[in-house]
Order: C-alpha cells, then structure tokens, then sequence
C-alpha cells in the first residue's frame, strides 16, 4: 500500500517502491461517489514527468480499468501494475476523504497549553484575528507592516509586539488592490523600517474566498504558508453580508486552510449604535477568535501622521487587553512608511478632539460665549469628553473660559477669533 499524506487541499499517495505518486486535489462528493483531480508523477529517469493530470471518479470501476489501460499504453513501466495502484488510490483517497479529521482524546501528553501567540497580543496559531474599522484608517497598511514583523521574527521591532524569534511564511489574499500597489507599499514599508527585501506572497482574488477555495487551498500548499492576510472580508465573503449563511460559509473554508489569519474588515455605519461592530451578521465576529476595532486620528495635509487606536473587543482564550496605539509617518512622495509605538489614550483624545472641536468653534462663533452645560446640548456626544476637550482647546489657547459669576464655566473665543 502506498503512504498516504495530506497538504491544505490535497491527499498524496506515494509508492516509493515503484517510484510513482498520485496527488488528488478538488475532492468532492456527490451521490456517494467520490470526485476530483489527479497528477501522476514519477521519479524515474528518461520518463516524462507529471505523466497525466486527468479528472477521476474514485467511485467507478470502469474509470479505473479505462485509465489503466490508458496509462499502460502511454507508459511502458513494466514494473508498475497500474491497476493494482489505481485499485488502492480508489480505496485509501475517498476513505481518508469521508473521514475528516480524527478524533483526539484531549489531555494526554502533559499539561494542555494554551494556543500560541504567534503576535500578542493580536494573533494567535491557528486562529482567525479580525481587524475592523472605518474606510482609510489604515488597517490594511498596518497589517503589512505586521507581516514584515512576523516574517523577519522581528523581535525589537518598533510597534511594541511581542514577536516569536520564527519567521513565518505569510501569504496576503487581496480582494481590493492589485500587486503593483501592494508591492509598492511594502516597498515602503520596508524602507520605513531601514530593512532589506523581506518578500510576502500575493494572490489577487476576485471570488469569494468559499468559491475560490481549491486554487488558495493549492497555493498555500505549494508555498506551505503559516499565516494568511484577508483584505478584506466583504468581498472575501460575498454574498449577503447579513445573511449567517454567508458568514459561516465564509469562516468554513477559511478553516479549511489550516492557518493563522488576519482578517480586514469594514465596520457598520449605523449612527444609532454607540458600539461599532464588523459590518454584516453578528455571526462574523462570533466565528472569530480575536476581534480589535482600529480607529483613527489625522490632522488636515498630505504629510500629517497617521494614529491608530486598536481596541480589543473580543478574546476567546485571554482576558481582554489593554489598547493599542500606533503612529504611521509616511515620506514626502510616499516612498517611506514608518509604523511605530504610540500611547493609546493619546490617539483618543486626538481623535475626540477632532471631531468636537469644529462644531463647538460654530457654536461659540454664533453665540459669543456658552456655558458647558449648553455646549454639550448643541454639540452632542459624550458629556465627559467634550469637557476633556474644552479643557485641552483652552490650553493651546483656541478657545478661552469667560468670566460668568457662577459655577459652570462659560466659554468663548479668542478675542481675534470673535
């Protein structure tokens, strides 16, 4: 009997002895019969290979004797009985295939470990991380810079992360961009970072990841990737984003890759909700592991940085972490892009800053001078932060507190700004 192996999205017959091996890819089932593709190849010298790659119903007798006979006449081996060797592919391959994974008997071997963080506290082995947040707050060009990290085993790296000294092979599963603009961004990256050429395997993808699932299953197995990237989870999932069917169809085939994963993804836009969540069903955060809302801070202009917020929204196996902040510098034409450590807080209070200040400017500038209380009806929002903030406008002097008698602090603007 030959040895049997498995790769992502393939079984692989060899039989050393007689120097051939079969590999079967495309396995499916219908009507109890067992369906797919095969590559004959062989080891031997002077002989062509792969001899054969044909579609092939492991169900059917009369497949196997017609391609018997066919391979007998297309190669003279005579030390190779072709139809004992399709007999046993035809009985190991669909077996191994109904089977599915085995079953374990959990703690044996010593104490149970928990799962590995490959990039703590972010992503863990074998398990889905999902990244989401508004569009253009740089999830994508953070995650890039991530996988530099992950596939140099870059332990004193500047994001802060706690890197394994591994290097692991990333593949980036692209939905939204195309090689060139992902390769000029890791371009940059990496001269940001003053590294040499750390390469990262792409693949454009225009199906959904379910449909698509044979050709990404054939390439992490010829690549024997450890991690996927996926950007981004709308069009990865396709279909009706909030539909659970979609959803768990989606997270089906992922886990049929057998990798760590991160996942890109949009938030919902609903004003209504206080709480921003992954767009779609709530069943794509629940079949993650992991989930980290990303949100940013930038001020007006071209050179300007970029702060990013991570929150953790979701662990299945820890407890929750504390917030993550990181500062993107980016070069006067583009060509550099830097990701480093920054303090969480701070990225908040930028960012709450941002968005109160130009209505309570409006506000003072039409009334003259308001109280805090009136400022936090006309403003809106939460009362604690517009107070933060009107404290931090006063002190880089853009607006200034007004004399009122009482106890509730008044506010204007400066007198050249009235």
């Amino acid at each position: 009997m030959p040895e049997l192996s498995e790769r992502p999205g393939r079984l692989i017959c060899n039989w050393e002895s007689d120097r051939i091996t079969i590999t079967c890819r495309y396995l499916r089932e219908r009507d109890r019969q067992v369906k797919g593709e095969i590559i004959i190849t062989t080891a031997i010298p002077g002989i062509k290979s792969p001899i054969l790659t044909t579609d092939y119903n492991f169900s059917s007798a009369q497949t196997r004797s017609k391609l018997a006979k066919e391979l007998e006449e297309l190669v003279a081996l005579p030390t190779v009985n072709w139809r004992l060797l399709l007999e046993q592919l035809s009985e190991l391959v669909p077996a191994r295939f109904r089977a599915g994974e085995p079953m374990v008997e959990l703690m044996l071997g010593g104490k149970p470990q928990p799962p590995k963080w490959l990039l703590e506290p972010l992503l863990q082995e074998n398990q889905p991380t999902v990244l989401f947040g508004e569009g253009g707050s740089g999830k994508s060009t953070l995650v890039k810079g991530l996988a530099i990290c992950l596939s140099l085993g870059w332990i004193d790296n500047p994001l802060g992360i706690a890197v394994l000294d591994d290097r692991y092979k990333i593949a980036y599963l692209d939905w939204e961009a195309d090689s060139v603009a992902s390769a000029w961004q890791h371009t940059a990256l990496l001269a940001g970072f003053g590294l040499p050429v750390s390469p990262l395997l792409y693949r454009r993808c225009s199906r959904p990841l379910a449909d698509d699932i044979d050709a990404v299953q054939h390439w992490i197995g010829e690549f024997q990737t450890n991690i996927v990237i996926v950007d981004s989870l709308a069009l990865a999932a396709g279909g009706e984003l909030n539909s659970s069917e979609t959803a768990t169809r989606f997270f089906e085939a992922l886990r049929s890759l057998k990798q760590s994963a991160f996942i890109i993804a949009h938030q919902a836009k609903d004003p209504n909700v206080k709480r921003k969540t992954i767009y779609g069903n709530v069943f794509f955060t629940n079949l993650a592991r992991c989930v980290w809302q990303v949100t940013k801070s930038q001020e007006r202009g071209r050179d300007q940085p970029l702060y990013l917020r991570l929150d953790d929204e979701k662990h299945n196996y820890s407890s929750q972490y504390e917030p993550l902040g990181f500062k993107l510098t980016y070069g006067p034409e583009r060509d550099w892009i830097r990701i480093e450590s920054t303090d969480a807080d701070a990225v908040k209070e930028r960012r709450e800053e941002q968005g109160y200040t130009p209505a309570i400017i409006q506000a003072l500038k039409e009334a003259g001078k308001l109280s805090t209380k009136d400022l936090v009806a006309q403003v809106g929002g939460n009362p604690q932060s517009l107070r933060q903030v009107l404290y931090r406008l006063k002190g880089k002097g853009i607006i200034v507190s007004v004399p009122s008698g009482g106890k509730d602090a008044y506010w204007g603007l400066p007198a050249l700004e009235v």
